[in-house]
């Protein structure tokens, strides 16, 4: 017996002169609705993409705790299109991984929010699974399927509640200690994409970030040496510089940037990309002028010689009579961040000039 043939799958047309010469007149209009489509699906990516970017900012200018872990899982909430979502602390235990707390939540009523408070490696759940397994990211797309959930008490509390799908992503600190979980929940059976998870991932560095820079400051708030420690702990690289930044003092790059054991004075052109280097010494002569602190983003030579991109934000030493000592700066790396927002732009502008062809069709 033949096999029968698969059905043939439509693909997106990418070119004006394919669509012309391979599809009929009769089939255009689907091929524009394919491609309007498309284009719909990038733009909402580019989207979150600048969610994304506008909460790292946040992240960096406020000092709201709450507030922020707030703004944390509702972003999750709109990456992924859930309906729940929220996030939770670790707190460590002797003799055991330890026992998850929750920060903040979207979605949930009062009543389970006081029964999630809390939620150990025998919880069945998903960031309980996630404790269970590891510290590694669980997804259930249909808890009513689940095979570990069934037969517990929690199953007819997520179905009761009107969840029938969950993933938990683990936090982890820069050094790869667990700090917490970040879970987003749906109304109906769900498989997230490796797109919304990719998002998902970005945000996980923000929130675990978040959560270790809280900890340092409640652990450091009255050393003198809070700051440093602070910056050491969420940042990539620290740096000291003179006062008229002709010289590097102290350079740590956690192998983003290359170290340097002495004091240099050459940093803008072993660290600086060549075209950037106007408009940063733009931006420090400017923090000088006026004594404040400033914070750009761009681009670096990375320790091994490419391109890449970071957020460098400096503060000014000042001694008693308000004269600037030294400088004082912490920079993370954001080249994965740049890097998808140039794609999806890119993406984005293709697809519109595709869009615009298949019009004049």
């Amino acid at each position: 017996q033949k096999p029968i043939a698969a059905k043939k799958q439509f693909t997106p047309v990418l070119s004006e002169d394919t669509v012309s010469e391979e599809f009929p007149v009769n089939e255009r209009e689907h091929v524009h609705h394919e491609l309007k489509r498309s284009k719909a699906l990038l733009e909402t990516e580019l989207a979150d993409a600048r969610l994304l970017q506008r909460l790292s900012m946040e992240l960096v200018h406020e000092d709201g705790t709450a507030g922020l872990y707030q703004k944390i899982v509702d972003a999750a909430v709109a990456i992924m299109r859930s309906q729940y979502a929220s996030m939770q602390m670790l707190y460590p235990q002797v003799n055991t991984i330890g026992k998850l707390r929750l920060l903040a939540s979207s979605g949930f009523s009062a009543e389970a929010k006081k029964y999630w408070e809390w939620v150990t490696p025998v919880t069945n759940s998903t960031c309980g699974a996630v404790l269970r397994a590891g510290g590694k990211r669980i997804v259930i797309t249909d808890f009513s399927t689940c095979e570990f959930m069934q037969g517990t008490e929690e199953l007819p509390l997520f179905l009761g509640s009107g969840i029938y799908a969950a993933q938990s992503t683990p936090l982890y600190s820069r050094n790869g200690k667990l700090l917490g979980m970040i879970s987003t929940h749906w109304d109906h059976v769900h498989n997230p994409s490796e797109r919304d998870l990719r998002l998902l991932d970005i945000l996980a560095r923000q929130a675990a970030d978040l959560i270790e820079r809280n900890q340092t400051l409640e652990a450091l708030r009255q050393s003198e040496e809070r700051l440093r420690a602070l910056t050491t702990a969420t940042s990539d690289v620290i740096y000291r510089m003179s006062r008229d930044w002709r010289q590097m003092y102290h350079l740590g790059g956690r192998n983003f940037l290359t170290y340097t054991g002495e004091p240099i004075n050459d940093w803008l052109q072993k660290y600086i990309h060549p075209s950037d280097h106007q408009y940063v010494l733009k931006v420090i002569n400017e923090a000088i002028h006026t004594k404040s602190a400033f914070e750009l983003e761009h681009r670096v030579i990375k320790a091994d010689g490419t391109t890449g991109w970071t957020c460098s934000r400096a503060v000014p030493i000042l001694n008693r009579e308000g004269d600037i000592i030294e400088w004082f700066g912490a920079a993370s790396d954001v080249t994965d961040r740049k890097s998808l927002m140039a794609e999806l732009e890119k993406r984005v502008e293709e697809r519109t000039k595709e869009l615009q062809r298949s019009n004049e069709d």
